[in-house]
């Protein structure tokens, strides 16, 4: 597992990119096991560190937010891996700085924003 360090840190598993950030790493459900069994309910992926994501890194973090465990994403602002999530939409609940991701408030909700829903015009009253 080149470039990535997986740490448990009570109830959060940190995973930090230390290199490229590439599809060399664990599995996604390998890591959401292995954060269940420490018990961990979140999980916060570092790039901070990396200095861009290749094609097979981008796929591995599409796989990581598809499944079960809320996920936070701090990365460069302005960096290239910033603005890869941007173009691809999975911007959400990403954060600047690590600490600005650990230190905002961790519900029991998902971390994903609800789905838009149509709202309907207002009828207006019409003179008899």
């Amino acid at each position: 597992m080149p470039g990535l360090v997986i740490q448990a840190i009570g109830r959060v598993v940190l995973l930090r990119w230390k290199d490229i950030m590439s599809g060399d790493a664990p599995l996604p459900d390998d890591i959401v096991r292995y954060a269940k069994s420490c018990k961990a309910r979140y999980l916060l992926l570092d790039t901070t560190d990396s200095p861009f994501a290749d094609s097979d890194g981008l796929r591995w973090l599409i796989k990581m937010r598809e499944q079960s465990l809320p996920i936070r994403i701090a990365a460069r602002p302005g960096g290239k891996i910033w603005k890869a999530l941007k173009i691809f939409g999975l911007d959400n609940e990403m954060y600047g700085t690590v600490k600005g991701a650990w230190r905002s408030p961790w519900g029991v909700y998902s971390l994903t924003p609800a789905p838009k829903t149509k709202t309907r015009a207002t009828p207006r009253a019409t003179a008899v």
